[in-house]
């Protein structure tokens, strides 16, 4: 996983398609299961997965639920919010509740 990636719309990117011909994490996540991912590198994937489940549910709350469209809309809206507000992923990931 990048340190370099600072917008929702990258970290989706890395998450689903994957970055610099690397594999998405959710393909890791399917063909390895959690084997990859060990020590602070966990806590990284921890942290960022909060942000593409909040991603995930509010996409899923719209009408229609997690399609392509809404799923683009909740990584808008979200980064929207992140922009607005000043505020890093690790921020983010931490207080996510915060945003509603």
């Amino acid at each position: 996983m990048s340190r370099g990636i600072s917008t929702v719309t990258d970290l989706w990117r890395e998450w689903t398609v994957g970055l610099g011909g690397g594999p998405s994490i959710q393909m890791l996540e399917e063909t390895r299961g959690s084997s990859w991912c060990e020590g602070n590198e966990r806590r990284f994937y921890n942290r960022r997965k909060i942000i593409i489940n909040k991603i995930r549910q509010r996409a899923a709350s719209m009408p229609g639920g997690e399609t392509v469209e809404n799923l683009h809309a909740a990584q808008e809206w979200l980064e929207g919010l992140r922009v607005r507000g000043g505020k890093s992923l690790d921020w983010m990931s931490k207080n996510i509740e915060m945003c509603n």
